[in-house]
């Protein structure tokens, strides 16, 4: 699919005439608003703006709760994977320490 976005397709024409050219003046004004960019608008739209849209749009706010708990309850099992076959004692199993973080892979 070719490119639609206009400033995208200026800043590739920008860029091909200054290497055709040589001239660094040439720029695009993509170039130009980022070069005069503020801290501050960087950290808004870093930090703020994605939890805006989090907290706004229920749906998001959704999947995110969901995915954290379900990534919370996966990694809660790799806790106790070394509780259930233990390196050293009791010796049930005959696990060493290099084995006991394989043990989920054991089939």
């Amino acid at each position: 699919m070719p490119e639609t976005s206009g400033p995208t397709i200026l800043l590739r024409r920008a860029r091909r005439l200054r290497k055709l050219t040589g001239d660094p003046r040439l720029q695009s004004q993509s170039e130009i608003d980022q070069r005069n960019m503020q801290t501050s608008t960087i950290l808004f739209s870093v930090l703020i703006r994605p939890m805006e849209i989090m907290l706004k749009d229920p749906s998001v706010l959704f999947v995110n709760l969901y995915t954290g708990y379900f990534y919370g309850v996966f990694y809660t099992f790799f806790e106790v994977i070394p509780l259930v076959f233990p390196p050293f004692f009791p010796p049930f199993y005959g696990f060493n320490s290099r084995i006991s973080g394989l043990s989920d892979r054991r089939f």
